[in-house]
């Protein structure tokens, strides 16, 4: 049986909307295929919040499903998409990838228990200032 949670990301240390040669940096979240809630680069901080699915996978362990869910079963995470904007125009240029798998059991039945989300301090700056991508390394995200 899938039982929703909520995991809630509270971003800060944005590095900036000008990076490089990008001059209107935004970040959203990928859902599917598009990308939602942007917030400017420039932003102080801000909290995602996205509903997610969990089922149970033939050894026990959790299963994150659901449209913000992305990658193989047992290797599942969260996409936050870096982009320039200008107009109606997006030119992505990085995303930063938001392991799912060292969630376990104990933290999603307290938070469905207790009716609150699941949440991550996540930290867009990477070592040389500018937006964070790739897989996200301990020093840029820290669950509690």
């Amino acid at each position: 049986m899938k039982k929703n949670i909520t995991i809630q990301l509270h971003c800060s240390n944005f590095p900036g909307r000008v990076v490089a040669d990008c001059q209107n940096v935004y970040v959203g979240v990928q859902r599917g295929d598009e990308i939602i809630f942007e917030v400017p680069g420039d932003t102080s901080s801000h909290n995602f919040e996205l509903t997610v699915q969990v089922g149970e996978n033939k050894d026990g362990s959790p299963n994150f499903l659901g449209s913000f869910v992305h990658g193989p079963v047992g290797g599942r995470f969260l996409y936050l998409v870096w982009f320039d904007k200008n107009g109606a125009v997006r030119m992505r240029f990085c995303r930063a990838k938001i392991n799912l798998q060292h969630l376990g059991w104990p933290e999603i039945e307290a938070a469905i228990l207790n009716q609150e989300p699941i949440k991550a301090q996540v930290f867009l700056t990477d070592k040389k200032g500018g937006p964070a991508c790739a897989t996200l390394k301990p020093e840029n995200i820290n669950w509690f």
